[in-house]
């Protein structure tokens, strides 16, 4: 899997217009989805909504989901005939119609080949048919020749190319293992699984921080992504079902957590981009199902369902959302199957029945989580919320766009917790208005505090715009996060 630079955000303009409010219906989504991506005569799933080539890696030069993406597209298959919404005939189809492309099953990145044998094991579990089992097996051994001792241990990433262990490799390895090990009952699958979490804790588990990967002479690449805390999650649930030690549930639970407080604007999954990027959220998703499956802890299943219902408004006139889900998805443009199968992955994985509401969650927006023009995030002044805050926010043309849904048209308190310790600031305000927001001095860059005013704002999606206009504006200042309260 390629990776993208942290902290990328996809900029995208976004209009207030709102289509009425209707319940969230996840089978009519499924219905929509398969519409527009399967191809039942090939038996796979176009790359594109337009069905288009764009010159990708996939079958016929693109057209068609490449490697890895047609084994997140197998999962989320299966989540849709766990969940009732499809015939459990598509996924013998699905596989069926990816081997006819890849007879071989040669990919240069382990991590692809893990995705696949993953969800054999999930695939012989509902259909109970032993080729899927004995494909799971056939990929788990030849990944597991891919580990060696450098780094302490691990499985390396690609067979060819950048020379790096990560978690989208290893954590998914030591489910993979778990599970041949409960039907098998062969050792060498719980030895392997069991060394393999030793050694992700070791190196890339920080919990409740999950790190991408080791490279070089053992440089550990600390990126935040969606999808590595969801691999995380797997691998503890699957050493916690085994086991039953309350350790591996504890570590789970810190991973989600830490998604939940710091990659989320109101609760809701970020933006982490298109191409390899747009699947990251579908994976954290399908794992957060799983530990509210285990737990059944109220707090998963609201977070699955604010997902949900934001995706759901956010959904286009043909039925599909895109990578950002508190936006709603621009018409006409063709949208990449793995972004919407994210989408699809949250609607069909939340507990029905979905309030018909436009706002979810608590409200705050995170700086350092919104697009940043020409400011930058940190993490040197303690005292902020999630995972940082903006700073070197001085001069003309910089702002923060905060993209924010609210329940009706109405007034709001707009507040802003900040940080001014070279003395007063102002800022302005865009919304449907423009205006200003004074921001007292605070002692130090150590004190933060807050300034509300108030703002009128339309239901459903907007922009808010934290400015520095030249002429209008003064000060430095460092910015936390922004939060809405509907006014009585």
């Amino acid at each position: 899997m390629r990776l993208i630079p942290i902290f990328l955000l996809l900029l995208l303009s976004l209009g207030t217009a709102q289509t009425p409010l209707q319940p969230a219906n996840a089978a009519r989504a499924w219905q929509d989805f398969t519409r527009v991506y399967w191809d039942a005569n090939r038996q796979y799933f176009f790359a594109y909504s337009d069905r288009q080539s764009r010159g990708g890696v996939g079958p016929k030069s693109g057209t068609y989901a490449d490697f890895w993406w047609e084994a997140q597209l197998w999962d989320l298959t299966m989540d849709a005939v766990e969940q009732g919404y499809a015939n459990k005939i598509m996924i013998d189809d699905v596989y069926n119609g990816f081997v006819k492309e890849y007879p071989d099953w040669y990919n240069d990145f382990n991590d692809d080949l893990g995705w696949w044998a993953l969800a054999a094991t999930r695939a012989y579990k509902i259909t109970g048919q032993p080729r899927y089992l004995e494909q799971a097996k056939k990929l788990f051994d030849d990944i597991w020749t891919y580990w060696d001792e450098i780094y302490g241990g691990g499985v390396w990433w690609t067979r060819r190319g950048e020379r790096q262990k990560n978690v989208a490799t290893n954590a998914p390895l030591v489910a993979i293992a778990v599970r041949l090990y409960q039907v098998t009952n062969d050792k060498k699958y719980l030895e392997a699984a069991e060394k393999t979490w030793v050694w992700l804790e070791t190196k890339l588990f920080k919990f409740p921080r999950v790190f991408d990967n080791i490279v070089g002479t053992g440089e550990v690449r600390m990126w935040d992504f969606t999808y590595n805390f969801g691999n995380a999650v797997v691998a503890a649930l699957a050493l916690y079902d085994l086991k039953k030690d309350e350790q591996y549930l504890e570590k789970a639970k810190l991973a989600a957590d830490w998604v939940l407080t710091n990659l989320t604007n109101s609760q809701v999954l970020l933006n982490e981009g298109d191409g390899d990027g747009g699947g990251f959220k579908g994976v954290f998703v399908r794992r957060l199902h799983d530990l509210a499956v285990t737990t059944q802890e109220p707090k998963y299943w609201q977070a699955l369902q604010n997902n949900a219902i934001s995706v759901w408004n956010a959904r286009r006139s043909d039925g599909l959302t895109g990578q950002d889900w508190l936006a709603p998805t621009p018409e006409g443009r063709p949208l990449q199957v793995l972004a919407v199968a994210s989408a699809m992955a949250a609607l069909v994985n939340a507990k029905p029945p979905f309030e018909a509401r436009a706002a979810v969650g608590n409200g705050i927006y995170e700086a350092e989580n919104s697009e940043m023009l020409g400011v930058q995030p940190s993490i040197n002044a303690a005292g902020f919320t999630a995972r940082g805050y903006v700073n070197r926010f001085y001069r003309r043309g910089q702002m923060v766009v905060f993209r924010v849904a609210v329940a009706k048209t109405a007034m709001y308190q707009l507040t802003l917790r900040y940080s001014a310790g070279g003395g007063a600031a102002t800022r302005t305000i865009q919304t449907t208005t423009t205006q200003s927001i004074d921001l007292p001095a605070t002692k130090n860059w150590l004190e933060w505090q807050e300034s509300s005013i108030k703002v009128q704002l339309p239901q459903g999606f907007s922009e808010i715009r934290v400015a520095f206009e030249d002429g209008k504006n003064r000060g430095y200042l460092n910015l936390d996060h922004l939060r809405l309260t509907e006014l009585p």
